[in-house]
């Protein structure tokens, strides 16, 4: 690691050791368990590394504890207080979730969500507010990318509250599979994130069947007195054999493999809870999975270009060569 990037990640290590122990640790137990981390480090550039932290005002005290055990450094209490006995690495952790949250830029409730962060950092120092500033710096979201545009707070809100009352809810639906604009009367099951957008799983209640509701194209939402009674059905089980949020319940076994140029890219990544990765001699994956043939399914692959074959079932071959000739037909 180049040295910045391990003095902050060092830094950050010691400041966690500290925080989860009542009666400080020794240099020789800092460098011990940084050794034991991966970090090739002495005692000397640890003993540098925690008057660096003192001086920069992270409140770590020295005491000795006895002829046997030396000088121990532990975080004062105050500071414990002043960081809500939270870790350096929780802390880390909450300004990375706060990142991740930077596509939602234009939900309704990213108020509330920066209202909160900026709560907890209140309560942190001047030196602990910089270290926040600084993670927001080291890491960055892809730009130009907004999710889920479009939603209305108080749509929104009723969701919510039919959800977590459990009543039925009247909605003004536009329909992009039949093109119509509607009331519908719905039971809520949840509010799902998916593909850079927000779903309501709700069944209707004029066909009894649940549905995946784009909450986007919900123009208005009311949540009505009446209570629903319906069994909700879990994520897992409504979306297991699903790609994305086109549901299908006819999964079957699927065989694509994807050239050298994008192998690392394909492996990098967890596509879908049954994919299965094997390594050819040449360069190439080829993942197995456990899928129903959805349209962003066929989306997916084509997506890879040139990159990626259909092996297997004949039928998704199928229908890759039929879009990608529509697409062909354009040009």
């Amino acid at each position: 690691m180049p040295g910045r990037n391990a003095q902050v990640s060092r830094t950050l290590r010691i400041l966690s050791m500290l925080d989860g122990v009542k009666y400080g640790l020794t240099v020789d137990e800092i460098t011990e368990q940084l050794c034991t981390m991966g970090h090739d480090v002495s005692k000397r550039t640890v003993y540098r590394d925690l008057l660096g932290l003192q001086k920069a005002g992270f409140g770590l005290i020295e005491k000795g504890v006895s002829e046997t055990q030396g000088i121990k450094w532990m975080l004062d209490e105050d500071t414990r207080i002043q960081r809500l006995a939270m870790s350096m690495d929780e802390l880390f952790a909450l300004s990375f979730a706060r990142i991740t949250l930077s596509p939602f830029e234009t939900i309704p409730f990213r108020k509330n969500v920066d209202s909160a962060f900026l709560k907890v950092e209140e309560k942190l120092s001047a030196q602990q507010r910089k270290y926040v500033k600084q993670i927001r710096e080291e890491f960055k979201f892809e730009t130009g990318t907004k999710w889920a545009v479009g939603i209305k707070e108080k749509t929104l809100d009723a969701i919510r509250a039919a959800c977590e009352e459990g009543h039925v809810l009247n909605i003004d639906y536009e329909s992009s599979h039949s093109r119509s604009r509607r009331q519908r009367e719905v039971g809520p099951h949840y509010l799902y994130v998916a593909k850079g957008s927000l779903y309501l799983v709700a069944e209707d209640l004029e066909d009894n069947m649940v549905k995946i509701f784009s909450v986007p194209r919900i123009h208005s939402a009311e949540m009505t007195d009446k209570p629903y009674a319906g069994e909700k059905l879990e994520p897992e089980k409504f979306f297991g054999q699903s790609f994305g949020v086109f549901r299908n319940t006819n999964a079957v076994s699927v065989k694509i493999s994807f050239d050298r140029s994008v192998a690392a890219y394909v492996k990098e990544r967890q596509w879908h809870a049954s994919q299965k990765i094997k390594a050819l001699p040449d360069g190439r994956l080829e993942m197995s999975l456990e899928v129903a043939i959805t349209p962003d399914f066929v989306q997916w692959i084509l997506g890879f270009g040139s990159h990626v074959k259909a092996v297997s079932p004949p039928i998704l071959a199928g229908k890759i060569k039929e879009e990608a000739g529509r697409i062909v037909s354009l040009y």
